[in-house]
């Protein structure tokens, strides 16, 4: 099987973030049977994460790849992942949809995670979070 995938990086992106692009793509050509991104976001500059959030976001489900994706930013967790799983000290303490592991405030690490700036209120899809 041939596959083909093209993808265009912008002249003004870093050579940092076209590395990240390059290896990613790399990664999806292999089409493996679970996907593996560790911090994924963590070395772009601010200004070229939005575009490289949504970038990622779409190929993962364009490849329908299942995908892990290690952060420790609320904004990367909540529009990058359908489920999320929070870990303190390597012990899972939420496990769920967005709205069912961000919902239970009663953990003092969750809510230091999420902050006192995001409201409990259900997770809407595409709508842009404060991290």
């Amino acid at each position: 099987m041939t596959v083909t995938l093209r993808i265009t990086i912008p002249l003004a992106w870093s050579g940092l973030v076209s590395g990240a692009v390059l290896s990613f793509a790399r990664a999806l050509v292999l089409e493996p049977e679970l996907l593996l991104l560790d911090e994924p976001l963590a070395a772009v500059d601010m200004r070229a994460q939005a575009a490289m959030r949504k970038e990622i976001r779409d190929r993962i489900r364009n490849a329908g790849i299942p995908c892990i994706v290690v952060t420790h930013t609320l904004r990367d967790a909540l529009e990058l992942g359908a489920r999320l799983c929070l870990l303190e000290e390597g012990r899972v303490i939420a496990d769920g949809t967005p709205e069912e592991a961000l919902g239970t405030r009663e953990n003092g690490f969750i809510t230091s995670f999420v902050g006192p700036g995001v409201p409990e209120r259900p997770y809407t899809p595409g709508a842009h979070y404060r991290s």
